[in-house]
């Protein structure tokens, strides 16, 4: 990871400021300049917008490094700024949210996710203007439902290696509600093999979160796969979302905003 993060990051950030302000000027001069928008459709911005997800996947996976940890206010910054750019896109086009981040969703999207997981922890992320979880919905809505799991999965795993489920700040806690409450099309599919689920379906009587297709991929899911770490961390987790704090940060957040495209 390059030393010099902490400079570049915001160089970075500041000529991508570029994009959403260039989109709101032209929407903001009328209908009659629309068509000539720099970014006619999603995949055009997209394609400028997809370096962005290069860096962030680059960011994460140097995320126990000491360069991260001293550029961790400009990598904060840089993902808070990105994400916030995606959701300005979503509002200066003239399609429904619903169809923007259907027609968005993408595997590279995974990084950015990953990366506002880790700057929940309040010893790590410092103060700024947007705090990540204020943005954590559009970083949610831009993934698939089988790759936002998967992100959820690596970052409880991440989590319940360092045991830190005693001390979860209500941050962390909200965003590792059940993931199909998330991506509401994870209830029809199993954990294991991510087929399409027929009745009966079997759920994991630990933690409620895992359904199944059948007892095998259950029990495969459990030896060889980490449900049976993530079984125990999960239900300390569901009772921290009953806690008084995370009830107070849902009601807050407007984190269903997408709750119809999930």
């Amino acid at each position: 990871m390059p030393k010099r993060w902490a400079e570049i990051l915001p160089a970075v950030s500041y000529l991508y400021q570029l994009i959403p302000d260039r989109c709101g000027a032209y929407v903001r001069e009328g209908a009659a300049r629309r068509h000539s928008r720099p970014f006619d459709t999603i995949a055009d911005f997209f394609r400028v917008a997809q370096p962005m997800d290069w860096i962030a996947g680059h960011l994460f996976a140097h995320r126990k490094s000491s360069q991260f940890r001293r550029a961790s206010r400009a990598i904060c910054a840089f993902i808070t700024h990105y994400l916030t750019m995606i959701y300005r896109q979503q509002v200066f086009t003239d399609k429904e949210a619903s169809h923007f981040y259907r027609a968005t969703r993408r595997h590279s999207a995974t990084s950015p996710l990953l990366l506002l997981y880790v700057f929940l922890d309040p010893l790590l992320c410092p103060p700024t203007g947007t705090p990540p979880i204020g943005i954590m919905d559009t970083a949610e809505a831009s993934v698939l439902p089988a790759d936002g799991w998967y992100c959820q999965v690596t970052y409880t795993l991440d989590l319940d290696e360092h045991g830190f489920y005693m001390k979860m700040a209500p941050e962390q806690i909200f965003a590792l509600r059940p993931a199909y409450k998330i991506w509401r099309q994870l209830r029809h599919s199993c954990a294991r093999c991510l087929r399409k689920l027929r009745m009966p379906r079997r759920q994991c009587s630990g933690c409620g979160r895992a359904y199944y297709c059948s007892s095998t991929c259950q029990r495969d899911d459990w030896k060889n796969h980490g449900h049976r770490s993530l079984c125990i961390f999960w239900r300390r987790v569901n009772e921290g979302l009953q806690g008084r704090e995370a009830r107070m940060l849902a009601a807050s957040l407007s984190v269903d905003r997408y709750r119809n495209i999930m």
